[in-house]
This record gives C-alpha cells, sequence and structure tokens, in this order.
C-alpha cells in the first residue's frame, strides 16, 4: 500500500445531512486531511457542498469518483442499501474507507465487506461518532480502571418525535423519507437509532451473546417492514443485562440516553430535551457513587472529560481525524469493520427476535 503523505486526501460520496456534520473537520484540519473530490446523485447538493471548500472536481457516480478522483480514501455517507457496494468497489479501487453506520443491511454482505477489506490490508472504519466523544472515553476509562465495579445492567432510550403517532394520520404524506423503508434502511428506529447505544454499550462491557425483542409496525409512514418503535433485551457475555428502547414516533422531542449501573458507581448521559444538533452529543455524562469521599452519594455530579488526545469536543472531528492516523500509520481503528460485526449481529439478532418472538442466539446468525 502506498505510504499517505499529509493531508490525506478524501472523497466525499454523500452529501446529506451526516455529510453536513463531517464538514468541519475537513474545514478546520486541512493540514491533516484535505477533501479533494465530491458526490453525490443530485449534481446541485454536490456542488453546493463542494464550492465553500474550493471543490471543483465535482461527481453524480461513486464509481466513476473512485476511477478518476485523486484521493487516497473515501468517506461514505450515502443511504444504507448503497454501503455493501460503494464499499466492495472502494477496495477495488484501492482507497481507505471510513464509512457511515450501519455497515449495511444484510449480515452476510458486512461478512463479506470485513473480509474483502482485511484481505486488501486497507483501513476500514465504520463512523461509530458516540465512540469519539471525550466523555465516551472517560467512561470507557473509568470501567477499564474499575472505578463503577461490576457493571450489571445497561439501558438507553433514543428517539426521534419526528412523525405523528397513527391517531393522528389521516393522510400519509407521497414522499416518505427513505429512513422509514424497510428495503432501504434496513429496518427502522433500531438500525437508524439504537445501533448508535448498542455500539457504545458493546465498546464498554463487551460483546452480547443473546437478544429478545418486540417491535412495531404497519405505521403509515413505514414500509417493507420498516419498525416505528421497539424494545429489546440484550444479554452481554460478561452476565450484564441491557434494555434499549427506541422510537420515530414517540410524543417526545429527540434525544439520546444511556445509563449504566454499577455496584459502585452509576453513569447517566444527561441531553438537553429538545435540541437537534451536535450539543445532543455534548450533554454532560453524570454519576452517583457510593463513596462521598469520592463523588457525592445519591446525587449525580458531572464527569469532567478527559481531552487528553483530543482534538475536539465533537465526536465527527475526533472520528475524522482517527481516522487519518490509522491510514497513515496503518493502524486499527477504535470502529473497525471487523470489530462492529459484533454490533451488526446484535442489530440482526434483535430483527430476528421480533420477527419470531423467540430469544436469538448471536452465534447463529
Amino acid at each position: 500500500m502506498k505510504k499517505i503523505t499529509q493531508p490525506l486526501k478524501v472523497g466525499l460520496i454523500g452529501t446529506g445531512s451526516i455529510a453536513q456534520l463531517h464538514r468541519n473537520a475537513y474545514l478546520q484540519f486541512p493540514d491533516k486531511v484535505k477533501l479533494t473530490a465530491v458526490c453525490d446523485i443530485n449534481e446541485k447538493a454536490a456542488n453546493e457542498f463542494g464550492t465553500p471548500l474550493n471543490i471543483h472536481d465535482i461527481y453524480t457516480n461513486a464509481k466513476e469518483l473512485l476511477e478518476n478522483a485523486d484521493i487516497d480514501a473515501v468517506d461514505i455517507c450515502t443511504t444504507h442499501d448503497t454501503h455493501y457496494q460503494i464499499t466492495m468497489d472502494a477496495v477495488d479501487a484501492g482507497k481507505h474507507i471510513l464509512l457511515e453506520k450501519p455497515m449495511a443491511i444484510k449480515m452476510d454482505d458486512c461478512r463479506e465487506m470485513v473480509k474483502k477489506t482485511d484481505k486488501s490490508g486497507l483501513v476500514f472504519m465504520i463512523g461509530q461518532n458516540l465512540r469519539y466523544l471525550p466523555q465516551s472515553q472517560t467512561v470507557q476509562k473509568m470501567i477499564r480502571n474499575g472505578d463503577l465495579g461490576e457493571i450489571w445492567t445497561v439501558q438507553s432510550f433514543d428517539t426521534m418525535g419526528a412523525i405523528p403517532p397513527r391517531s393522528k394520520i389521516k393522510t400519509p404524506p407521497n414522499n416518505i423519507h427513505w429512513y422509514f423503508n424497510g428495503e432501504r434502511s434496513g429496518g427502522g428506529s433500531l438500525i437508524t437509532l439504537s445501533i448508535h447505544s448498542i455500539d457504545l454499550f458493546r465498546y464498554y462491557i463487551g460483546d452480547i451473546e443473546r437478544v429478545i425483542a418486540k417491535k412495531w409496525v404497519n405505521h403509515p409512514y413505514f414500509s417493507n417492514d420498516a419498525e416505528d418503535k421497539i424494545v429489546a433485551n440484550l444479554f452481554f457475555k460478561n452476565g450484564a443485562v441491557g434494555y434499549v428502547m427506541s422510537s420515530f414516533t414517540i410524543v417526545s422531542p429527540w434525544f439520546h440516553r444511556y445509563l449504566l449501573f454499577g455496584e459502585e458507581a452509576t453513569i447517566s448521559s444527561n441531553p438537553p430535551i429538545g435540541e437537534i444538533n451536535i450539543r445532543q452529543f455534548l450533554a454532560p455524562v453524570m454519576i452517583s457513587a457510593k463513596e462521598p469521599d469520592a463523588w457525592i452519594k445519591n446525587k449525580f455530579i458531572p464527569i469532567i472529560p478527559d481531552m487528553e488526545g483530543f482534538a475536539s469536543k465533537d465526536p465527527y472531528i475526533n472520528e475524522i481525524l482517527h481516522f487519518v492516523d490509522c491510514c497513515k500509520n496503518e493502524k486499527d481503528p477504535i470502529s473497525s469493520g471487523k470489530d462492529n460485526l459484533g454490533t451488526m449481529k446484535a442489530i440482526f439478532g434483535i430483527y430476528e427476535s421480533a420477527k419470531t418472538g423467540k430469544m436469538v442466539d448471536l452465534n447463529s446468525i
């Protein structure tokens, strides 16, 4: 593999909402990473994204970008159903890959992607942005140091009240977002929202062995078996039990919140209510602990994130700079494709359980 020289040259594929959050890394750290080409099936959108960055190498076809652009790597921010083919094409073109979650919408595709990227020697990183929050890294260090004691249960609540409940809908709109089409998204709220929490829990306490779940479908805004809401229990290899709830139709503002219950302390993320922007992820992480001389018992107090090794509080900036470091120094990412197979097994296991009504052993996925 050709040695990467600074800055890493990247081609962005897909200019939707996630790509907008990636933009700051390219704007603020041009000495480390340089966006040299942009692709979107909508040429106007591609030009609008590229113009402020002085990028004129614009494409409407991902394969053409991979074949013709002057790039070392790609940043893939497209719809879920396109992730597999674009990744496979990127490997054929010899490009390092930063891919937004989920890895793909089929487990077999995920395995093929990892097998091919491993064989190529290219960096294959999944954009699980919560791992790149300074507060997440701080919590992970505390767990590793034993500060929380044995973690026995974890809980997450991932909601986006973007769609009215069934009782309020008379006529569904004609143009429904692809998020709500199971053939394009791979599911509904679980694969779009709660995949973040499940991945973070795996990062904190290890892999999941078994799952059991229930989902709700047939909402008029949703199609092809996509769920508007879902709940699941997760049984971890270390003995902990988890609970995940997510919904696109809950009567609530958008928020992400998780709780970790250890024998010695409890961690609570504390999102601001109703702020649909990056500040959601910058909300404080709180702790309550048994030892009054260390922390305040029976009261949550903020944890000050350890910023060592981080360029920013913005997880997307940290994520992209980590990707650059891995490409330059031939390192495995924190959220590698291989590691993320465990997250995808949990997602597809939950869907299988919701379909059958039975506990699913993830070794069978």
